[in-house]
């Protein structure tokens, strides 16, 4: 009988060893799962990028502007001066109301992108030139 008993305890002091180490390891997956989102949240924020690639993101969103532009000119179609509506030939229309909202937010869009850019690009270079002055002194 004694040995049985000294048997389930080892088998019950083992399973108490696993359950240990598997808590362990789960902490340790768990540490390493934030650590590396947290270093993809940096690695890959706007903020990042511009700082390590500023001339490469002023060309960036300076080509996606331009193609904004374009496709927002595509859709809207070409402009075309007012007419008086009895000169307007038969197979054309004005332009739509749709026409006209989309063309206006496409254009909202476009600028605020511009902006955004150009305020991250500012806050780069400004934290550039404070650095550069700190280290000067």
């Amino acid at each position: 009988m004694g040995t049985k008993t000294e048997h389930l305890t080892t088998i019950e002091s083992r399973i108490r060893d696993l359950e240990e180490n598997i808590s362990r390891r789960q902490e340790q997956l768990l540490e390493r799962a934030e650590t590396f989102r947290h270093d993809l949240q940096n690695e890959f924020s706007p903020e990042e990028i511009i700082r390590r690639y500023p001339l490469q993101s002023t060309a960036a969103s300076a080509a996606a502007g331009f193609i904004i532009a374009r496709a927002v000119k595509a859709v809207a179609g070409p402009r075309k001066t007012p007419q008086a509506p009895e000169t307007i030939p038969a197979g054309e229309r004005p332009r739509s109301e749709l026409s006209s909202a989309m063309s206006s937010l496409a254009v909202e869009v476009l600028h605020s992108g511009k902006e955004l850019a150009f305020s991250y690009l500012k806050a780069y270079l400004d934290q550039k030139i404070r650095a550069k002055k700190d280290r000067e002194q």
